[in-house]
């Protein structure tokens, strides 16, 4: 469903979220390893979404389609909701990636 490039831009966006707030929780980094594992994520690109920019990542997720955009806002919002705390800049950040990309922030 989504290609090397867009699973890296992904994962570089969950990585961003899961550090929004400064602390980094256990349950995040479960959320985001079960995440990897069902999108088949390799080690490799792994190490490559840790190093890229998010404008890069933003840029990347602006070109999928709606219903692709819908999943990774949902993605993203799991993230915001692993650790049960929603901060204050996991919100802005969750509306600024939505900018960038055309993710609608409407959730059912």
């Amino acid at each position: 469903m989504f290609s090397a490039t867009e699973r890296e831009a992904i994962v570089s966006l969950m990585i961003e979220m899961a550090n929004a707030d400064g602390d980094v929780a256990y349950e995040e980094l479960i959320r985001v390893n079960h995440i990897n594992d069902l999108m088949g994520i390799s080690e490799e690109e792994f190490f490559v979404a840790r190093a890229l920019k998010a404008e890069y990542a933003c840029g990347v997720v602006s070109r999928m389609d709606a219903a692709r955009k819908r999943l990774v806002g949902k993605l993203l919002q799991e993230m915001i909701d692993a650790d049960e705390k929603i901060d204050e800049r996991e919100i802005i950040l969750l509306e600024r990636i939505g900018k960038l990309t055309g993710i609608d922030l409407c959730f059912d």
